[in-house]
């Protein structure tokens, strides 16, 4: 537009009497209003530009979360349902095209186990009383691979970290107190000895059994610590000379060093090809060398090749360990015994890897792990952070100790972190673990996965109880108060409104602010019951949000209804409630339903006393109705502005009735009432009335 009148004329065509004196108009008169540019259809026009994967987008049923932890999503009738670690919570609502499924998070069924509860319950949250070995005996009778994992790693923490007098109460019966200490290094590897024999004794039991010869039969018992029965089975076998050398296990180191010897004579002198290389492992074990038997070059007929103990015997990681453990040059110390099977590890020497339970034994994975080979056992994790030495670097210290309580390395899950989250915490609090090992964030990480696993398992006490070990303040209220809204129908006891779960408000001391704002929500997004909303909201010492809800929702609702006993009731509940904030707004909020409940009371009476109550209330209500609405932002319900409207009209009508316009009030704070609907027509003849009044006197 060059002009106004250009602008005039877009708006409204030109007059004939206009175009008649010559006045030049616009092209773009004579229709009305119209845009400088050709309209054009905005979704049609950017539909046309995509391509058919943009288009499927942006016409999609977009995945969203409920606030109970379903994920609602579309997809077609054909598609399979969700299995692994998500699991069809609803029937889908089915349609032509597509189906509206729900789902939810699968909770492990060991999420909330004995020891969980041992922990939870029986410790306090800053002690670290709970001993590992009472961690072991809640567990005291597994019937699953998991369970039996977990009663493994408990008992060999409880070995390695607790107190020996707990660890290792057999082996210090006979030894005096005093020597105890000095004797510790030596008990706790003499205990390690006694478990892992214990635990890979079926395995050894069975690899003897399938074992084709004698020899490959005392080697399947050598690697479960039975050398009685390797010994017996070379004399089944009717190697009597091998036997007795065998019997002298686990030696000492000069026993060792002259079979070192000896096989070193052998491989010299070409007399290792004409052994069986059972016999040359048998050899080799009793000099200490748990590792790689060294071959011969050569001549075909004097040639021996080269084998790993473990891999040529079938052996797994806990068996060769245990190799090392009990016939190795490092026998003597648990630690040095670790670092061996460690530096074979690393030197590629050793080839069987320390794989978790779950890969070992081919247990159906929750997950795709892209990352599944480097996982470790947890059982070796604790054995490195036992054998962690002072001047171990800390960088390499945290690297383990984020492998070793990883839920992907310790349950096969990373959703699981139970059993991760159970042995963080109590290393943390027994000062096994330093925050330079592990940091608060990374604990806390733990903390809030299993907060999440025991919520999907409508755990809410425990989930609770978990969050309170994160170890900052704002977040242990943030991720609570978090909790008790998303499942806030567990605090509602429709028998006993008032009451709330003790266990969350002595057990754990929680504030009862924290509960009631919680039972708000649910009032107010479940129950719709606003009235409760209110109660609860001043309970929880909100009074400023319990206004907002009253003068928003609840008031105007009860005006309209007609509901002006429940008004009053709760207006009582205001008494002496109101914050610094509130009282700022009570004058233009609380206080004008306040003054109208009283009004109504007064309508009918005609004392005079009655009508000095009724002459203040009016005067005060003529003031705060229009400012109501005046200075407010935002959209106005309809509900509220009829209630702002019948309580105007009223309380004109009772200023009438007093006659109070003509003993000196203010006609303009009349005629500004906000009165509703048709009532704005006799308000307009009054004010034309009382303008052309003033004109004529």
């Amino acid at each position: 537009f060059s002009t106004t009148m250009d602008i005039m004329n877009s708006l409204w065509a030109p007059s004939a009497s206009v175009a008649g004196h010559g006045l030049q108009t616009s092209t773009v008169g004579g229709k009305g209003f119209e845009w400088p540019y050709q309209k054009q259809s905005r979704t049609e026009d950017a539909f046309a530009d995509m391509n058919e994967n943009e288009r499927g987008f942006h016409t999609s049923f977009k995945p969203r979360w409920a606030t109970d932890g379903t994920l609602v999503y579309s997809t077609t009738s054909a598609a399979p349902s969700l299995s692994g670690n998500m699991i069809s919570s609803k029937k889908p609502i089915v349609s032509e095209h597509k189906d509206v499924r729900f789902a939810k998070f699968k909770s492990p069924q060991d999420t909330l186990t004995t020891s969980l509860q041992l922990q939870l319950q029986q410790s306090a949250i800053t002690s670290a009383e709970t001993s590992f070995a009472a961690m072991a005996e809640s567990v005291a009778h597994p019937d699953t691979p998991e369970a039996q994992h977990e009663r493994s790693v408990w008992r060999l923490a409880s070995i390695l970290f607790d107190p020996v007098e707990i660890g290792c109460p057999d082996l210090i019966k006979n030894i005096p107190a005093s020597e105890v200490v000095t004797l510790e290094s030596r008990i706790r590897r003499d205990a390690l000895s006694n478990f892992w024999a214990q635990l890979v004794h079926a395995e050894a039991a069975q690899h003897a059994k399938d074992a084709g010869t004698a020899e490959e039969k005392a080697i399947a018992f050598l690697s479960g610590n039975s050398i009685e029965d390797a010994c017996s089975a070379l004399l089944e076998g009717r190697g009597f000379r091998l036997a007795t050398i065998v019997a002298q296990l686990p030696g000492n180191s000069k026993s060792k060093e002259m079979m070192a010897k000896q096989i070193e004579n052998w491989r010299s002198q070409n007399m290792i090809s004409e052994m069986t290389e059972s016999v040359r492992a048998l050899y080799e074990l009793v000099a200490g060398n748990t590792c790689i038997s060294e071959g011969k070059s050569g001549p075909a007929e004097d040639k021996a090749s080269a084998f790993s103990i473990s891999s040529r015997f079938g052996l797994d990681w806990r068996r060769s360990f245990g190799l090392r453990l009990w016939f190795s040059g490092a026998n003597e110390s648990l630690a040095d015994a670790v670092q061996l099977y460690i530096d074979d590890l690393a030197a590629g020497k050793e080839t069987v890897r320390p794989v978790p339970y779950f890969t070992e034994q081919s247990l159906a994975p929750s997950w795709n792990d892209a990352d599944a080979q480097g996982n470790e056992d947890t059982l070796l994790g604790l054995l490195k952070l036992y054998s962690r030495q002072p001047s171990s670097d800390v960088g390499d210290v945290r690297s383990l100790v984020t492998n070793l309580l990883s839920p992907a390395s310790v349950s096969g899950n990373p959703l699981n972190a139970r059993l991760s989250w159970q042995l963080a915490t109590l290393l943390q609090k027994k000062r096994i673990l330093t925050a330079a090992e592990m940091s608060d964030a990374a604990l806390d990480q733990l903390s809030l996965t299993l907060s999440s696993q025991l919520e999907a398992a409508n755990e809410l006490v425990f989930a609770t109880n978990v969050l309170l070990h994160l170890t900052s303040e704002s977040a242990r209220e943030k991720y609570i108060r978090d909790l008790l809204y998303r499942r806030a129908s567990a605090l509602y006891d429709a028998s006993n409104p008032d009451a709330l779960p003790t266990v969350l408000t002595q057990d754990f001391a929680l504030p009862e602010q924290w509960l009631w704002h919680a039972r708000a929500l649910y009032a107010r997004s479940m129950l719709e019951d606003h009235n409760a909303e209110v109660s609860y909201l001043l309970r929880a010492g909100d009074s400023t949000q319990a206004h907002t809800v009253l003068c928003r929702t609840v008031g105007p609702a009860a005006i309209i209804q007609r509901d002006y006993d429940g008004l009053r009731q709760l207006l009582d509940l205001f008494q002496n409630t109101l914050s610094t904030e509130t009282l700022e707004s009570w004058r233009t909020g609380g206080q004008v339903y306040s003054d109208y409940t009283r009004l109504l009371d007064l309508v009918r009476r005609d004392d005079n006393a009655s009508r000095a109550t009724k002459k203040e209330l009016l005067d005060r209500l003529t003031v705060s109705l229009p400012g109501v609405l005046e200075g407010r932002t935002g959209k106005v319900d309809l509900e509220e502005r009829v209630a702002i409207g019948e309580m105007a009209g009223l309380v004109k009508a009772e200023v009438e009735k007093m006659g109070r316009e003509d003993k000196g009030v203010d006609r303009n704070l009349v005629n500004r009432l906000p009165v509703a609907g048709a009532k704005y027509a006799t308000q307009g003849v009054d004010l034309s009335r009382a303008y052309y009044r003033a004109i004529v006197a």
